[in-house]
């Protein structure tokens, strides 16, 4: 199932957002607290796979028109931090809702 997702940054004092449509491949899990016997697993966010990125100007109540993707820009937006956390965000969202379908 695609998921759409849209995060937003500043380049230069430029607003942008970008709309990411990704694939969750291996849903997270909380792990497991330690026993006498086992020591444990420690939680794991889930695992994704980008299939695109769209780049807009963010403005104000709306978005841009597309607008062209360096690829040095696509790779870092791929890569960041921020992407994860938020597709982290949005899968726990859907596995509170028990709507999570792979």
């Amino acid at each position: 199932m695609i998921h759409t997702l849209t995060i937003c940054f500043s380049i230069l004092s430029t607003d942008l957002a970008a709309q990411v449509e990704f694939r969750i491949t291996t849903p997270s899990h909380p792990g497991t607290p330690p026993s006498l016997s086992y020591p444990g697993d420690p939680p794991e966010g889930c695992e994704f796979e980008v299939d695109s990125i769209t780049l807009h100007h963010d403005l104000p109540g709306k978005l841009s028109d597309p607008i062209d993707l360096p690829p040095w820009l696509y790779t870092a937006i791929e890569e960041s931090q921020k992407l994860a956390d938020a597709i982290s965000d949005y899968e726990a969202n859907l596995n509170s809702s028990d709507s999570y379908d792979d």
